[in-house]
């Protein structure tokens, strides 16, 4: 338990600047998604993310399955 959460955290610090790089960039695909939305396509529009990790972990719209390419 407690090892594998030591070893979590190290890594998550580890890769923080990489991680907080990539949800700026996807938060900013929402911000333009959501200025060029339109309801007749009949899709979610993503939410954006938390950009402190301790939300991050919480949050539900992590888990949901919306692909933007």
């Amino acid at each position: 338990g407690m090892k594998l959460h030591q070893q979590a955290c190290k890594a998550i610090m580890k890769h923080q600047l990489a991680l907080m790089t990539v949800i700026c960039k996807f938060n900013s695909y929402c911000k333009h998604l959501e200025n060029i939305f339109n309801l007749s396509w009949g899709v979610p529009l993503p939410v954006p993310l938390p950009t402190k990790l301790a939300n991050l972990c919480k949050d539900q719209t992590l888990m949901q399955d919306i692909w933007i390419t």
